[in-house]
């Protein structure tokens, strides 16, 4: 992250000219002002000052972590632990595992805190053990593919078909659970109690602070409204 923004930072030295300042230098080899067609950037112009504006942006200095987190995915290999450049992915593979994550918890059912968070579990635990699954092949060893038609487009696409998931992680889950309640000593409670963090046993929280009971006692009874 430091030699990131060391870089980023020093592109308003480099484009002055300037290849070395106080905290850092440039990686490049030696340039012959000679064989250069273009003129550097003189400080205090507008395209400067300009230029200024887009590498200290305080929204994209802050946005910085997030992209260099989602950029780089580290991989563990026979041979060594490598980095590798997934960025183009990225957005595809989030989208996708949201949606993965609807196959268990959907939209249109309300969940507790708990139970959501246990599907949430159960999605992430069937996503990863799926995702790195080969493609489906015909007898002959060709990939089999699906077309698409995308209805904004107009166009349609080709996906290949990966193979069945196979689910072998079940038995071992089912296992686990079996043994800790038998370890635990402790029979199936009946009711979970709320952590104190859940701001689910709150209700519905309004966005401004409501009215007293007398207040609201007196407003619906000056509009009719005679309390049961």
């Amino acid at each position: 992250m430091e030699r990131f923004m060391g870089l980023w930072r020093g592109i308003l030295y480099h484009v002055t000219g300037r290849h070395e300042w106080a905290f850092g230098r440039c990686l490049h080899e030696q340039l012959n002002d000679e064989d250069r067609e273009k003129e550097w950037i003189q400080k205090d112009s507008p395209a400067y000052m300009a230029l200024i504006g887009v590498v200290l942006n305080k929204k994209w200095l802050k946005d910085v972590p997030k992209f260099l987190n989602f950029r780089y995915r580290r991989c563990t290999c026979p041979e060594s632990t490598v980095y590798v450049d997934t960025w183009n992915r990225t957005i595809s593979d989030l989208e996708t595992f949201h949606n993965h994550i609807l196959m268990y918890a959907g939209k249109r059912f309300a969940f507790s805190s708990a139970v959501y968070e246990a599907r949430t579990l159960l999605a992430a635990l069937d996503y990863n053990h799926h995702n790195t699954r080969p493609p489906m092949l015909t007898k002959e060893g060709n990939r089999v593919y699906q077309k698409i038609y995308n209805k904004k487009s107009s166009r349609s696409s080709l996906y290949t078909i990966k193979s069945h998931k196979s689910y072998s992680y079940i038995p071992d889950l089912q296992r686990a659970i079996t043994r800790r309640r038998l370890m635990s000593g402790k029979g199936v409670p009946r009711k979970r109690t709320s952590r104190e963090e859940d701001t689910g046993r709150f209700g519905l929280l309004p966005p401004v602070e409501p009215p007293t009971t007398e207040e609201l006692l007196q407003s619906q009874v000056s509009r009719g409204k005679i309390l049961l």
